[in-house]
């Protein structure tokens, strides 16, 4: 079996031209991984590898600049808070991972069939927040993540 935590604590910021410091769009401030898995000998002469693995990631969400509601009415179209460029941040992401592997070892190669199922539990994460000006007023869409995601291969090696 194997196990393996993770967690990093973090600030990007830059110094932009007009002398004041600015959130980068991947400040998250924080990233927790956690992996594990069993791999059992099996087969006539336990040749062959049987391995079941979990994932887990949980990060804080990406940076965002938020609109100047008064600004944008005033003009008509979507005005940023740029003293506040990337200030805001989305909900955070988190995604479980699950896969199942069997590896065939012969005598002068080696087969191995891998099943994952990425995003296991179908977390439809916020990726990016979008703004427009639509009938005198500021509209809001969030594009998300697909959802679960089945992921099949097979490998040789020799």
């Amino acid at each position: 079996y194997y196990y393996l935590a993770t967690a990093s604590l973090f600030f990007f910021f830059f110094l932009a031209p007009d002398g004041f410091w600015y959130n980068t769009y991947f400040n998250t401030s924080y990233v927790f991984n956690l992996i594990g898995g069993k791999e059992l000998q099996v087969g006539r002469h336990r040749q062959n590898t049987f391995g079941l693995k979990l994932r887990g990631n949980y990060r804080g969400g990406f940076r965002y600049t938020p609109v100047d509601v008064t600004s944008s009415m005033k003009s008509k179209r979507v005005v940023y808070k740029t003293r506040n460029t990337y200030g805001e941040r989305l909900p955070d992401f988190n995604r479980v991972d699950f896969g199942v592997s069997y590896r065939i070892n012969k005598a002068r190669n080696a087969w191995i069939l891998l099943a994952d199922i990425q995003n296991v539990l179908n977390t439809r994460n916020v990726l990016r927040r979008k703004f427009s000006y639509t009938n005198k007023q500021i509209v809001t869409a969030d594009s998300k993540g697909i959802g679960m995601i089945p992921v099949l291969t097979v490998r040789t090696e020799f």
